[in-house]
């Protein structure tokens, strides 16, 4: 965090709008004065090495960027990728605007040498310790074009205000935080405006609450209505167990749904979403994972509805658990869609508060009632910057009376320039329960943020035995515990680091009534990010563990209830982005309760050109324990083929296979953008069954048990 933050300054504006066309060209741009730019990385304040220009500006309707990106070696330019919001070690130019000055969410708006354009929300001021810091599957509506010579490469971005959206009182300025870079992944260089220092933040090339305040006069806020009415049809199949037959007996189906999104600003800072017949059919598989604890897996959320804004309803209560978990409407527990009638939600700015709102009605399906949920979220800022109070609540109820509404009410202090305080409390109140004390959850959190020098964070949850948030995902209940680290971290000059530290940790959680040690982890970290964007971490973890019921991690593989101490040490490694082959890997081998586990991981993507990316990952367990001659080989392959024909036309193929079920998944998906808003999806998704024995009944399996093929077309109208 900064003590204070830069004097305001005033945008420059142009006289008239110039030609989009990505040559920066235009007389227009003559008359706006250049941005100083800084180098932060791979030395902080240190010389750039290639000569840039960077120009924001704006209109009467949008604000205007433009960047000269001169390069001494123009045939290293890096053009990875055509495909949409894929992010594959491009050369970049990044413009990241903070509308309503909140100094905590900000818009990314990023174009690579093609023109191909990328979006984000950054959220929690971009502090990894508050939750999640960047929200990649926002998408706005704005414009950019690109084009590049023998000395370098140009672009040129227009971003409305209707997309932006500010407060606007009456003839007062407008105060927006700006910041901007360019990023030459060959070179791991970041040139940078304004220039943040690597040890004011964890991220200082994202963070809102540095930027730089820019004055606007004489802009008005907009109040746009976006309607998107979209028609998915298509055929699907599944085959069901049919015990008169002892066999599996296909069910066709066929899929034919109107519905329509209705986007628009109730005002200047708040905006209204309404869905009829919400529809997700372009939305991609989840990964097939491994299960190798006691509790449920975390999946995020990848559908759009449920994108811009999320960080006002998020309720972290620790971890991945939180209050409200938007996956619980319209999924199944096996992951499967259920039919949304509609819903709507309000998110926004109200009087200077933040302001959520939304409810959602569900289709009875599968033996699962027709269902409301509803979720409301308020907070406000209190005494400075980065400090606030908030307050939430969720419900669940279903057609046929069941319900389950919780309340959680929420503290965020920073006591110093680095130091923060958080504290909740969240309970829920469940037809079938009690609904006392011991259905509560407690959680403080003290830390000290920054990249350099002693750090710490230390965390304390309490949860009771009948905390259940139905709208929500908690791992665990009934314990108390906490989460300590200390860390140390360098940021050294003219370096091959750009930064290294090391960690001691401390996770414990205890059981409430019999005051009994659940687990223990005690770990060591060594990690590092090098100049070049590579990141490496080796880990030492002792564990101990006390299983009150036996873990089954998979057929005829099982722990026994028993109290367990076990170690390991753990690496991974991410090469450098920007370069046609990178490769994610990570490892792990030690003890694993009373036998032996090995695990290992590997992603490489081939970028062949701008057109195709290649992408393999496998991850590999091997867990084994002698006493009971139980042996597991687990193997989970996934591979990806992206296929960018322009910035229109893209092809993406994901397909899945895991051995524990013996089954492979497939994902298809063709999309035709026409326009902003205006698409074409051909979807095809299926699964393909790799042993002919259910193994239960004895019957012969078919080939593929569900299908389904789709097309999906939808356009956006403004008003």
């Amino acid at each position: 965090m900064s003590a204070q933050k830069r004097s305001p300054i005033e945008l420059q504006k142009l006289d008239s709008p110039p030609n989009l066309d990505g040559k920066v060209q235009d007389s227009e741009w003559e008359n706006i004065i250049p941005l100083d730019l800084s180098m932060l990385f791979p030395e902080y304040n240190g010389t750039p090495t290639e000569k840039t220009e960077i120009r924001i500006a704006y209109t009467k309707d949008y604000i205007w960027a433009s960047i000269r990106a001169y390069d001494n070696s123009p045939e290293l330019i890096r053009i990875n990728s055509l495909y949409r919001d894929r992010d594959s070690g491009d050369d970049t130019f990044s413009v990241i605007i903070d509308s309503f000055n909140s100094n905590e969410t900000a818009m990314q708006f990023k174009v690579n040498p093609a023109g191909v354009r990328m979006d984000q929300l950054i959220l929690n001021d971009a502090e990894p310790g508050r939750g999640t810091i960047v929200n990649r599957d926002w998408n706005a509506f704005w414009d950019a074009e690109a084009s590049s010579n023998e000395t370098g490469w140009f672009a040129e971005l227009r971003i409305p205000f209707s997309t932006l959206r500010f407060k606007a009182g009456e003839g007062e300025p407008v105060i927006m935080g700006i910041r901007s870079f360019r990023w030459i992944p060959r070179k791991g260089e970041n040139q940078i405006f304004p220039l943040t220092s690597p040890n004011e933040a964890s991220m200082p090339w994202l963070k809102p609450s540095l930027d730089q305040d820019f004055v606007l006069e004489d802009v008005e806020s907009s109040t746009p209505v976006f309607i998107t009415p979209y028609i998915t049809t298509g055929l699907g199949y599944n085959y069901q167990f049919n015990i008169d037959n002892n066999d599996y007996e296909r069910v066709r189906s066929e899929e034919f749904k109107l519905g329509g999104d209705i986007k628009y600003s109730v005002s200047s800072g708040l905006t209204a979403d309404l869905t009829v017949n919400t529809d997700f059919a372009q939305v991609e598989a989840d990964d097939q994972q491994l299960n190798v604890g006691r509790f449920s897996l975390f999946f995020p959320e990848k559908r759009p509805f449920f994108q811009e804004r999320s960080d006002i309803f998020a309720f972290s209560t620790g971890g991945t658990t939180r209050l409200f978990y938007s996956r619980r409407i319209g999924l199944g527990a096996d992951g499967q869609p259920i039919r949304i009638y509609g819903g709507a939600r309000i998110a926004g700015d109200f009087s200077g508060n933040d302001l959520g709102i939304l409810t959602m009605q569900t289709k009875d399906e599968r033996g699962i009632p027709s269902e409301n949920f509803g979720v409301f979220r308020v907070r406000k800022q209190v005494i400075n910057q980065g400090s606030n109070l908030g307050g939430i609540y969720t419900h669940r109820i279903s057609s046929d009376g069941d319900y389950n509404i919780a309340y959680g009410i929420d503290a965020n202090i920073m006591t110093g320039v680095r130091n923060q305080l958080a504290i909740r409390w969240a309970q829920t109140f469940d037809h079938e329960l009690s609904n006392g004390l011991k259905s509560g959850r407690l959680l403080a959190r003290f830390e000290k943020i920054g990249r350099e020098g002693f750090l710490y964070n230390t965390e304390f949850v309490w949860s009771g035995k009948e905390y259940f948030p139905e709208v929500g995902f908690t791992a665990a209940n009934d314990f108390y515990g906490g989460i300590t680290n200390f860390i140390y971290g360098w940021v050294p000059d003219n370096s091959f680091y750009r930064i290294a530290g090391s960690r001691v940790g401390f996770f414990t959680r205890v059981r409430n009534v019999t005051n009994v040690l659940e687990y223990l982890n005690i770990h060591n970290a060594w990690y590092y990010t090098a100049s070049n964007n590579s990141q490496g971490e080796l880990r030492v973890n002792y564990i101990y563990e006390d299983l009150p019921r036996d873990l089954t991690i998979a057929r005829a593989v099982s722990v026994p209830a028993g109290s367990y101490e076990f170690s390991n040490i753990s690496a991974r490694y991410r090469s450098a982005s920007g370069k046609h082959i990178t490769l994610n890997t990570s490892a792990n081998i030690g003890s694993f309760y009373d036998g032996h586990r090995a695990f290992v991981s590997g992603s490489p993507i081939w970028n062949m050109n701008s057109h195709l990316e290649l992408g393999i990952e496998y991850l590999y367990n091997r867990i084994r324990f002698l006493k009971r001659d139980q042996l597991l080989n687990s193997h989970i392959l996934r591979a990806r083929i992206n296929l960018a024909l322009n910035k229109k036309l893209s092809v993406e193929s994901y397909s899945q296979y895991n051995s524990i079920n013996e089954k492979a998944l497939v994902n298809l998906r063709i999309r035709h953008n026409f326009s902003e808003g205006h698409d074409l999806y051909i979807v095809l998704n299926g699964d393909l069954n790799m042993v002919s024995n259910d193994g239960i009944s004895g019957s012969t399996l078919p080939a593929s048990e569900r299908g389904i093929f789709l097309v999906k077309y939808n356009r956006t109208f403004f008003r």
